[in-house]
């Protein structure tokens, strides 16, 4: 027979290191279904996932990756939605249900 260590303190930290470093990111796209499929807690996620919203405002490319992420199991016409002024610092992330046209109604055409 063989005795078999304990695991240490290295091994706790390593696994709370993949924990953290690949479960936070893989976490986002399924707290945005439960939102979608809810309607609830979009201000919530906004707020949790703050650095990766955070990346989003700084790549296109991170923008479109987490967008087409949360999208895959989110109920239809949810989006990430970027709110503030232009060429300011300030953005703020929604994931929400995408903006529905208005119609021409509400419109002036002249």
């Amino acid at each position: 027979m063989t005795d078999r260590k304990r695991p240490g303190i290295t091994f706790w930290i390593t696994l709370t290191l993949v924990v953290v470093l690949v479960g936070y990111p893989l976490s986002l796209g399924p707290a945005c279904w439960i939102t979608s499929r809810m309607n609830s807690g979009a201000s919530t996620v906004s707020v949790v996932y703050r650095p990766m919203t955070w990346g989003m405002s700084r790549s296109e490319r991170i923008a479109a990756a987490l967008g087409w992420y949360c999208r895959l199991g989110s109920a239809n016409g949810w989006e990430w939605n970027r709110w503030g002024a232009a060429g300011r610092e300030s953005w703020h992330w929604e994931f929400v249900p995408a903006p529905t046209l208005l119609p021409s109604v509400f419109f002036d055409t002249d």
